[in-house]
């Protein structure tokens, strides 16, 4: 990750968060391709083998590094959250954000998800959640300190996935980005974050005006 001085901090203007998401597409076009595919054949959470087609795959792509998947598929048909998620409910993220199961030997494993269901509700409903990792969280705490867009928070925060949202409302609505969607905001955080923001094209000069 790379970290930038809040100073140095490019305004979060709706043609920076265009480039975010441009450099984001060019990247990981196909991956995001193969995900909508994939949910539009799978689009509910009912049932157990459909929903760990979506766990597989989109652990893989954002490596989100969880090695018993079974569990977390089991979970999300038990959570019944098809109506919710439609819905935008933000306490969807938290019905299925931690992985427990006991393993054969017996040891219980019980750990948070949190980023992994962030980015499950997200690819069910881009308009309705936005994408938290560390990366983001890391990139509106420093727009924050510089420009204290919202009332203070700390990551520790954004881990609640209703503060987390409006945060990055307020985000949105603090820089003039109405007409950037919360998943274009989070691509344009996310590819800011990794150093990969290109730089947007200087205003072309003024016309010459005589008297």
């Amino acid at each position: 990750m790379t970290t930038l001085d809040p100073a140095a901090l490019p305004l979060p203007t709706p043609e920076h968060v265009r480039l975010g998401t441009a450099a984001f597409a060019a990247q990981g076009q196909v991956t995001e391709c193969a995900i909508q595919n994939l949910l539009r054949a799978f689009p509910g959470n009912t049932v157990t083998a459909d929903i760990l087609l979506k766990v597989v795959v989109i652990n893989q792509i954002y490596s989100t590094g969880i090695l018993a998947v079974q569990p977390v598929a089991e979970r999300i048909q038990a959570a019944d959250i098809d109506a919710a998620l439609q819905a935008g409910d933000p306490d969807v993220v938290h019905r299925i954000d931690r992985l427990q199961f006991v393993t054969a030997a017996g040891k219980v494993i019980d750990r948070s998800i949190y980023s992994f269901a962030t980015k499950y509700c997200a690819h069910h409903q881009p308009r309705h959640y936005p994408i938290y990792d560390g990366i983001i969280s890391a990139k509106l705490l420093a727009y924050q300190k510089r420009d204290g867009f919202t009332r203070p928070f700390s990551d520790a925060d954004l881990r609640t996935y209703a503060t987390f949202k409006t945060v990055m409302l307020a985000f949105q609505a603090q820089y003039g980005l109405t007409a950037c969607s919360l998943r274009d905001i989070d691509q344009f955080l996310w590819v800011l974050g990794k150093g990969q923001l290109p730089d947007a094209p200087a205003a072309p000069p003024a016309p010459l005006r005589y008297p």
